[in-house]
């Protein structure tokens, strides 16, 4: 395992997480799309346009697809005992 993106995850044909991208810089990405999510669902919400909704609903798919494809390319830690 690596603390680079694996490039497994995608979202659609449109959308694929290339393999060798840094999870810190993968993350990133996704935080900002996170950010663009909570603006566009706010907007959505008081201007009641399904335009808006549907963006923030395609970056979520992808957002998610990141965090998957970081997920999947850390190393797994061994579970702690308690002590």
């Amino acid at each position: 395992m690596s603390n680079e993106t694996i490039g497994t995850a995608s979202l659609t044909r449109l959308f694929h997480i290339n393999p060798g991208i840094p999870c810190e810089q993968a993350l990133e990405h996704a935080s900002l799309m996170l950010g663009c999510i909570n603006k566009l669902t706010a907007l959505g919400a008081t201007e009641e346009d399904p335009t808006l909704v549907w963006a923030a609903h395609l970056l979520g798919e992808m957002a998610k697809a990141i965090v998957d494809d970081v997920s999947l390319g850390l190393p797994l830690k061994p579970a702690q005992s308690a002590a």
